[in-house]
C-alpha cells in the first residue's frame, strides 16, 4: 500500500513485482507488516535502490503518526498492523488470525486480511493463520469503525465476499 498524504508518501510492504519505476512518488520510508513474507527480499531491494529506511516499527512522519500494533497471524514471526493518524485514523492490518481490536477501535478507515471469507484458516500445527474477513468486517463496524476495506484478497473472498470491500493491487482509495 502506497499512503499519500499531502507531500508525503510512505509505502508499506513491497510486492516482488513492484519496482521503482512503478512508484508514482518517491516514498520516505517503508514499513514492513510480516517480517518473513516474500515482500521482505523486495523491500530490502527498493529501500537500498531509494536510499530510504526500511522500518520494523512506527515512527513521526510529519505531518502524520504511524503506530505499530503487533498483532498475532503466526507463532513464528512478528506480524504487524499500524495506525495512521493525521486528520483522519486508518488502520493498515493486511495479515492476522486474532482481530485486531485495539488497533482497529474507532478508526475512520480499516484496511484489513481479506484471505477468507465465512471461516477462519489455521495454519499446520497451530502455528497461526487468516482471521474470516467476513466476521471481520462485522467486529470492525461494531467498533465504529467508518469504512471497512479488504486486502490481500484469497479465492473465498473474491467468490463469496462483496466487491465493495475489496481492494485490488494498484488501487487507488480517496480516503
Amino acid at each position: 500500500m502506497l499512503l499519500r498524504y499531502g507531500g508525503l508518501a510512505i509505502l508499506f510492504d513491497a510486492p516482488p513485482d513492484l519496482g521503482v519505476e512503478d512508484l508514482p512518488v518517491r516514498p520516505r520510508a517503508i514499513f514492513l507488516t510480516d517480517r518473513d513474507s516474500d515482500f521482505v527480499r523486495s523491500a530490502r531491494r527498493m529501500a537500498s535502490a531509494l536510499g530510504i529506511p526500511l522500518e520494523a516499527s512506527g515512527r513521526l512522519a510529519e505531518p502524520i503518526v504511524i503506530e505499530p500494533y503487533r498483532v498475532v497471524h503466526t507463532r513464528t514471526h512478528p506480524t504487524y498492523g499500524y495506525r495512521i493518524r493525521g486528520k483522519r485514523t486508518v488502520v493498515y492490518a493486511p495479515e492476522f488470525y486474532r482481530f485486531p481490536r485495539r488497533l482497529v477501535a474507532g478508526a475512520n478507515v480499516a484496511i484489513l486480511d481479506g484471505a477468507t471469507w465465512g471461516r477462519n484458516v489455521r495454519f499446520a500445527r497451530e502455528a497461526g493463520g487468516h482471521k474470516d474477513a467476513a466476521q471481520s468486517a462485522r467486529l470492525a463496524r461494531a467498533l465504529n469503525v467508518g469504512r471497512v476495506y479488504l486486502t490481500h484478497v484469497g479465492k473465498r473472498t473474491e467468490a463469496h465476499g462483496p466487491d465493495s470491500l475489496k481492494v485490488r493491487d494498484g488501487q487507488r482509495l480517496r480516503l
